[in-house]
């Protein structure tokens, strides 16, 4: 046993100190003669990570043209354009008429589908594959929507005598009086424009047989402009107080135009389960920084018909905001691809996926308001916007 375990431990040692004393006498030899020892290998970039490209050669170029079509829907968060109320008896035994109205529900809008577009020419060059690319994304989102209410029998909403119990009317916080007016319809309007530029350095490699990454940094610009508008009515109702009622028509307009600049970096992934297809996803975060202003104009006309017309309220005015703040983005994105290439020189790509991109606070609008404390509503309506929807595209590199 002893002479196995000598022979064991002994054998591993006695080799290991030839070794040793072998380039021990290689590297003096070399000392001697003035050689140094020869560096490690260094690994070039086809035994770490190759690149995709260029196609043709290591010494040429690859020039890229990329058209896609958009189909999105946009959505704006606290952005509801009015309330529905109803009318609801406080259960009062010594006075069992008396009523009050309380909010039922909030009033969105029901957001569209609209096309856009987003074009972008690139270069891979010959310096390990990195790839220089620029973009363009253009939208344009449209929608109208309307909330109403039949019509009552009096303008009195403290007690249940005049008007029954259950009774509804609406009210829009973007209004004069946002707590105390109320209307019988509000109407409203939303408008965005959207354009967005991203200029990126990047490296599209493989790092397996069947997976390729592609990590970028760079700039983002954008610039837009949203409108949002409510158009508010309710009718003249004659007779005696309680019953009547005056008439108001009134209109809101807001607008916010918006520019921001700032880096960009993301990750491309590609999965390839066959020669032609694979499936691709997609990640990136911004952080720009620009001006945002809000403009604000407002129209407000009650008119007092049980004495003969007369003007009981008319005012109108507006309202300018300008800041300056940081807007975070944040998209994702995945979906299915194929590929090809012609004749060893041309390489062609046709995608179709979903994309989500997010912007983080993106509604500053001014929420309207009255000098009177107790009619103010909430000061803020700060709200995210989302662009979302399917984009089917395709690729040329030559």
């Amino acid at each position: 046993m002893r002479l196995l375990f000598l022979t064991l431990f002994l054998l591993p040692a006695l080799a290991f100190s030839g070794v040793r004393e072998l380039i021990g006498t290689y590297q003096g030899d070399n000392v001697q003669q003035g050689i140094p020892p020869p560096p490690p290998p260094i690994p070039t970039e086809d035994d770490i990570t190759p690149s995709v490209g260029p196609l043709i050669a290591q010494d040429s170029y690859d020039w890229i043209i990329d058209l896609e079509f958009l189909y999105w829907f946009a959505s704006v968060t606290n952005l509801s354009y009015a309330k529905k109320c109803e009318l609801k008896a406080l259960g009062d035994s010594t006075n069992p008429t008396d009523a009050t109205l309380v909010h039922r529900k909030n009033e969105n809008f029901n957001w569209g589908w609209d096309p856009g577009s987003r074009i972008g020419a690139g270069v891979v060059t010959n310096h390990d594959g990195w790839d220089f690319y620029a973009n363009w994304t253009y939208y344009y989102n449209s929608v109208d929507t309307r909330a109403g209410v039949p019509d009552y029998p009096a303008g009195d909403f403290t007690s249940t005598q005049f008007n029954p119990q259950g009774t509804k009317v609406v009210s829009t916080p973007w209004d004069y009086l946002p707590s105390r007016d109320h209307y019988n319809f509000v109407k409203a309007q939303f408008k965005l424009l959207f354009n967005q530029i991203d200029l990126t350095l990047g490296r599209k490699f493989w790092i397996s047989p069947k997976l390729s990454l592609h990590p970028f940094f760079g700039l983002r610009g954008y610039w837009s402009r949203m409108h949002f508008s409510i158009k508010a009515f309710r009718p003249f109702i004659s007779g005696a107080f309680p019953i009547f009622q005056n008439q108001i028509n009134a209109h809101s307009r807001f607008k916010q135009t918006a520019w921001t600049v700032g880096p960009l970096g993301g990750l491309d992934t590609a999965w390839h389960f066959t020669k032609n297809w694979s499936l691709f996803a997609k990640a990136a975060i911004a952080l720009t920084y620009g001006r945002y202003a809000i403009d604000q104009e407002l129209d407000n006309v009650q008119i007092q018909f049980n004495t003969g017309g007369q003007t009981f309220r008319n005012i109108a005015y507006s309202t300018t905001s300008v800041l300056w703040k940081l807007q975070t983005f944040a998209d994702l994105g995945l979906g299915i691809r194929w590929e090809t290439i012609l004749k060893e020189k041309y390489r062609l790509l046709f995608d179709a996926g979903w994309e989500n991109h997010f912007l983080f606070k993106f509604n500053e609008l001014i929420r309207g308001t009255c000098n009177a404390d107790e009619f103010k509503d909430l000061p803020s309506t700060s709200g995210s916007l989302t662009l979302s929807g399917i984009t089917v595209g395709g690729r040329l590199e030559f």
